[in-house]
């Protein structure tokens, strides 16, 4: 998507929005052109129109994090989608962070069997 007169960073996470407030879809700004926000959605843009109105989070991206997780089923935005409500988390990640140090990780004493076996193979 093309937006023009919003103020937004990039990596930002946008809602766009009905004209009487409903919510549509996030989208994320993935760059710009001259003075247009680029957005890439994050679904289906069904009821978009021109009167929509983009609002800028001030925010990246991010995934509840905590106890509450343990035995929940999210899709790939951190919502959850197991039909058990909202997750209870006061604390957010976001999911663009740095990579850990590899040289400071624990050595791997069991492998994971994924039931590949020439995956399998490659781990042992």
């Amino acid at each position: 998507l093309k937006v023009a007169g919003v103020q937004v960073s990039l990596g930002e996470v946008c809602e766009l929005r009905q004209r009487d407030g409903t919510l549509l879809q996030r989208a994320e700004v993935v760059g710009f052109s001259r003075d247009l926000a680029l957005l890439a959605p994050f679904g289906e843009l069904i009821g978009l129109s021109r009167e929509t109105r983009v609002i800028g989070l001030g925010r990246p991206l991010a995934v509840p994090v905590g106890p509450a997780l343990l035995g929940r089923v999210l899709d790939g935005l951190g919502e959850p989608s197991d039909g058990q409500g909202a997750i209870a988390c006061d604390t957010w990640v976001p999911i663009q962070a740095q990579a850990p140090d590899p040289m400071r990780r624990r050595l791997i004493e069991h492998p994971m069997p994924t039931g590949v076996r020439i995956v399998d193979g490659l781990m042992t």
